[in-house]
């Protein structure tokens, strides 16, 4: 037995096959929806026919299940992106990771109160961003970053988490030690040599201090990562 789908869902299937031509785009929007809720694409295909049902149409043409599907499979993908620890593009890890790592710090603060040292004061972020970044190709903005990447696993080289969060834009998620300040001098030396300038351009490398709590910090890093794409 079919489930139906939530009303809200059904009256915006319904609704979009009632307008006619424009039904197209906007079903494939409904069917992108659907993969963001992590609804397999056969469910939406259920509901689509539900929704012809109840539109008093035919079935939909092939054209609306082909915009449909390839939505739902943009959608599927970016999110298995997301989701991934690792950027195949450029090596890095990636926003999603690097935000998991800073939330496993400040719930392990928290769990120390009493005696551990606030995140605030153990750990800060290295930036690295591209200051004159190369025509917005996906490709060349991967290989830029994947020089990034380069330069900043030479100096930091344990077990710090490194990451692009963004086109222009890496950190680092480093320990606050004495010898922080002069690694940040030695990234921004070697991404100046000439070999590496030819590479990854202009660059701007600073550190930001992370916040007291835990929901800050992720604002903070969604700012930093938001601010790369303009």
């Amino acid at each position: 037995m079919t489930t139906l789908p939530e009303h809200s869902r059904l009256d915006e299937l319904t609704t979009a096959l009632a307008s006619g031509r424009r039904s197209q785009g906007v079903i494939a929007e409904i069917a992108r929806e659907y993969a963001v809720q992590g609804e397999p694409f056969a469910v939406f295909l259920e509901d689509l026919d539900l929704a012809c049902t109840q539109a008093n149409r035919r079935r939909a043409g092939v054209a609306v299940l082909r915009a449909a599907a390839l939505a739902w499979s943009d959608s599927v993908l970016e999110r298995t992106h997301a989701s991934r620890c690792e950027d195949p593009a450029t090596g890095l890890a990636t926003l999603q990771h690097a935000q998991t790592q800073l939330s496993a710090l400040y719930q392990a603060s928290a769990r120390t109160a009493a005696t551990g040292v606030p995140v605030k004061q153990s750990h800060e972020l290295v930036v690295v961003e591209l200051r004159r970044p190369a025509p917005a190709t996906a490709c060349v903005a991967g290989l830029q970053l994947a020089a990034v990447g380069e330069s900043l696993r030479m100096v930091f080289d344990g077990d710090e988490v490194i990451a692009g969060i963004g086109p222009h834009r890496a950190v680092v998620i480093a320990e606050r030690t004495a010898r922080l300040a002069r690694a940040c001098v030695q990234v921004a030396e070697l991404l100046a040599a000439p070999r590496q300038r030819l590479r990854v351009g202009l660059c701007r490398v600073w550190l930001e201090p992370l916040p007291a709590r835990h929901e800050a910090a992720q604002s903070l890093l969604g700012c930093l990562a938001a601010s790369s794409t303009e």
